[in-house]
């Protein structure tokens, strides 16, 4: 489905550049402090600060400085940021249309203890569900209809992983 960024994913070289790079151009004009880029792009702080430096020097990516720390957000000077940009674009707007519903997939449905009064979330944050209590999940009894979903989830938004 989300097929639109696979020759970034290609060009990066490795799957925690993309996730920084993907993270910083899905909203260009989010400045993240280094644990938030971090957070966003799901990949370790020290491995992130590292990627970050060299992302900044190559001008893929700007460092403001500012009190109490200093941030980071997509370059917008860069002869590719608008191109990156367009590109994850695209893939938030297919997020905001992908909705999971409840009704089918009652193992997710468990682990949302608001989710009586939801019938449908975003599918992102049913990854984010399935993979932050992936303990739970792995030993839950699940039908064919949820396995499958949550292999398309993991594909979509894990790169085919669920870091549990």
């Amino acid at each position: 489905m989300l097929t639109d960024h696979e020759p970034v994913r290609a060009l990066c070289g490795g799957e925690a550049r993309f996730r920084l790079v993907k993270a910083l151009y899905e909203s260009p004009q989010t400045a993240f402090h280094l644990r938030g880029l971090a957070a966003a792009a799901r990949v370790d702080p020290s491995q992130a600060h590292r990627l970050v430096r060299g992302f900044v020097a190559a001008g893929l990516c700007e460092a403001l400085e500012g009190a109490p720390s200093k941030t980071y957000r997509a370059a917008s000077g860069h002869p590719l940021a608008d191109a990156l940009a367009e590109t994850f674009r695209t893939t938030v707007r297919r997020d905001a249309e992908d909705e999971v519903d409840l009704s089918r997939a009652p193992v997710l449905r468990s682990l949302l203890w608001t989710g009586r009064e939801r019938t449908q979330i975003p599918a992102r944050e049913a990854f984010r569900h399935y993979e932050n209590n992936w303990r739970q999940v792995r030993n839950a009894p699940m039908g064919a209809g949820e396995k499958k979903l949550l292999q398309r989830l993991a594909r979509d938004y894990g790169s085919g992983l669920i870091n549990g």
